[in-house]
């Protein structure tokens, strides 16, 4: 039996009351957009149209549910037994982008189908592979992953944007505010308010860029013009595979599950203060 830690509110098994398993629920949601974004990343760089960013954002939603219900399962074959939400990696980014460029959103599906096959095989033999990958070598593919979104975090930090304009001093200070009010929440907060960094960097943040006259009017309206529940329109027919992207999606498989392994082994150390390795 695991032991809680003591600076622990709810550990693995605790039942959390209503309301605060409801806005904790939510906060996960808006913590796996920053997953959805790399979404819209893709597409958007393979030149895909808004409907089709739309479209394919809508199934990763969808898929990314689905996963993280199933990997929540205690006592299962496929599920840990932590809410460990699952959506968008950033391991797939460089390799989708490639097979995007090379043969449009077919073939990522495709390359990512091949992959999800892949993973589900080496999620079986994992547990004999332990030898090779110790928490040192999970935790640092863990932050290799993370890296990637370096190149895609920091210039939007500072106020770059897509057409070659910045930085913008404004947009860098909404950041660097945000930032510290989703930090300050988790590393001096006392008791409940520990539990809501990222509502806090939300509000903080949006407040500050309407204040600051960087807040897009136009895209909030667009926001709230859009349907509140949009099911995923049929995709483009068709199967495009090619051989020579197989190594890279094996590759980013490879670094997903283990990524995954790591993430669980840090849920293992969240709720057991006696946990050994």
């Amino acid at each position: 039996m695991a032991k809680k830690p003591a600076e622990l509110i709810y550990g693995v098994d605790d039942k959390p009351p209503l309301t605060v398993s409801a806005l904790l629920a939510l906060q996960h949601v808006f913590v796996m957009t920053s997953g959805w974004v790399l979404v819209v990343v893709i597409v958007t760089s393979i030149g895909g149209t808004p409907e089709e960013v739309a479209n394919v954002l809508r199934m990763s939603m969808i898929a990314s549910g689905i996963a993280t219900i199933l990997q929540s399962l205690a006592n299962s074959p496929l599920g840990s037994g932590y809410f460990c939400p699952i959506s968008s990696g950033p391991a797939y980014v460089s390799a989708s982008i490639l097979a995007g460029k090379t043969g449009g959103l077919r073939a990522v599906f495709v390359m990512t189908l091949l992959s999800g096959l892949f993973e589900g095989l080496l999620a079986r033999i994992v547990p004999r592979l332990r030898p090779l990958f110790p928490p040192e070598v999970t935790g640092l593919v863990v932050t290799m992953v993370g890296m990637e979104l370096v190149a895609l975090g920091c210039p939007r930090f500072l106020g770059f944007q897509s057409g070659g304009t910045g930085p913008q001093e404004m947009v860098t200070a909404v950041a660097t505010i945000t930032l510290a009010a989703m930090i300050g929440p988790t590393v001096w907060g006392k008791g409940k308010l520990r539990l809501y960094p990222v509502f806090a960097g939300l509000a903080v943040g949006y407040s500050f860029a309407y204040f600051l006259g960087v807040f897009d009017t136009e895209r909030l309206r667009e926001m709230l013009a859009a349907p509140m529940i949009s099911v995923p329109r049929t995709a483009r027919t068709g199967w495009v595979f090619d051989l020579a992207l197989l190594p890279a999606f094996l590759i980013a498989s490879l670094a997903s599950t283990l990524k995954s392994v790591g993430d669980l082994t840090l849920c293992q150390k969240i709720n057991d203060a006696d946990w050994k390795r």
